[in-house]
């Protein structure tokens, strides 16, 4: 599986304990179907950060049933861009190495 691992700066607290690990998988078409029947067709930062939610694989200990848009707004911000960055990291592992260097020239 293609995955993106990290530790956010300052963590999420849930059940009394700061989580800082996390793993990320790439986009899925589920998790955009998924995120649009929460938040409709508009694109803003619900929608984002049900998006989001659905890729994050692990949160530190915290279940995934429990990782939520709702949850992901407790986030710092710089955390929210930590995961932003794994995101864009993630989904650059899955082109071909050609198309990176197609890319970046």
């Amino acid at each position: 599986m293609i995955e993106e691992n990290g530790e956010l700066y300052g963590g999420l607290e849930w059940g009394g304990k700061v989580h800082k690990a996390f793993t990320l998988r790439p986009i899925k078409v589920i998790d955009t179907v998924t995120a649009t029947e929460k938040c409709g067709e508009k694109r803003n930062l619900d929608f984002e950060l049900e998006l989001l939610a659905c890729q994050i694989v692990t949160l530190g200990e915290i279940p995934k049933e429990a990782i939520n848009a709702e949850l992901l707004k407790q986030l710092y911000d710089a955390d929210l861009g930590r995961l932003q960055e794994a995101r864009e990291a993630v989904e650059k592992k899955l082109k071909p190495r050609s198309e990176d260097s197609a890319t970046s020239a």
